[in-house]
């Protein structure tokens, strides 16, 4: 049986993609980023409710991945959290509203770990850092 061009084309396409797809798993699943999922295996570990709350939520999404905030223990219970303008985009959000925007989806597995902590959630959106 004589392979006309068109079969010829398709079993040469076919056997590169199948080439290529088979190197490329090859490649990529015995490769686990370990250090890169460390966070999610340390999440929670703490003996301190607050400390648990900021470990949920420091693994929520940011708009730019920058993770533009800092913060603070205060207390015996409490933590004070600001946006870090250092860590601020001028180029791509010059007004600082895409990252303004990011922070409070931060706050919610916070707040989801203290509610099931039983501990009492005082929470103020838009303090004034002190000092």
């Amino acid at each position: 049986m004589p392979l006309t061009r068109r079969k010829t084309l398709a079993l040469i396409g076919g056997g590169t993609i199948l080439a290529a797809g088979t190197a490329a798993a090859g490649f990529a699943l015995p490769r686990t980023p370990h250090a890169a999922l460390a966070p999610w295996d340390m999440a929670g570990g703490y003996d301190a409710p607050r400390l648990d709350a900021l470990s949920y939520g420091l693994l929520a999404p940011n708009p730019h991945n920058r993770q533009p905030w800092a913060v603070e223990l205060d207390g015996g219970d409490g933590f004070l959290v600001w946006r870090d303008k250092t860590l601020d985009l001028p180029v791509t959000d010059p007004f600082g509203r895409q990252l303004t925007i990011g922070m409070p989806p931060r706050w919610r597995p916070m707040r989801s770990c203290i509610w099931a902590a039983t501990a009492r959630n005082g929470c103020a959106y838009w303090p004034m850092r002190p000092g």
